[in-house]
């Protein structure tokens, strides 16, 4: 009974677990219509780096407002102008702060923020191991107590000498 349930909170932290990796995961590319098309693939995947300093949370390449579609522009000549990605990143740091990066540096501070998952996943790996160790051990066991070594009690060989005579008695009875 103890395993059917552990086996349920095993289940319900897995379900958790998916459904809030599929809300948070990105959208699907957007088309763009309205704006100057640029072709390049490098454009693309710059877009996708930068976010959009009006929307919450969408990179200029999936956004529609305005700014967004400037800053789409903006990279296109860039690119034309011959800077390279890091260069071009930097440009938007400077105009809208380190903010604007989808994805932060990976140094100092903000390397909290890629430790995080880590951390979160060795946790919630643990307390799931916890929680199936804690449910399959016996009812009343403490979680640290181990089997005793078979040393016989006193009273138990007395008991089991009484149960081994009541037991002659009733087979002579058949």
């Amino acid at each position: 009974m103890r395993l059917a349930h552990a086996w349920r909170v095993v289940f319900a932290l897995l379900t958790i677990s998916l459904a809030f990796f599929l809300l948070t995961a990105n959208e699907p590319d957007t088309v763009h219509a309205q704006e100057p098309y640029c072709a390049s693939q490098r454009s693309a995947e710059l877009s996708k780096q930068i976010l959009c300093p009006q929307c919450s949370g969408q990179t200029i390449h999936q956004s529609q407002a305005p700014i967004a579609q400037d800053m789409r522009a903006r990279v296109c000549s860039l690119i034309d102008e011959g800077l390279s990605d890091e260069e071009i990143l930097d440009y938007f740091v400077a105009r809208y702060g380190e903010n604007v990066l989808a994805e932060p540096p990976k140094s100092g501070f903000s390397l909290t923020i890629w430790l995080i998952p880590f951390v979160a996943m060795g946790l919630g790996i643990g307390g799931v191991v916890w929680a199936v160790k804690v449910l399959r051990r016996p009812a009343g066991q403490p979680l640290s107590a181990r089997p005793a070594a078979s040393a016989p009690s006193p009273g138990l060989d007395r008991y089991m000498d009484m149960v081994d005579s009541e037991m002659e008695g009733h087979a002579s009875d058949d």
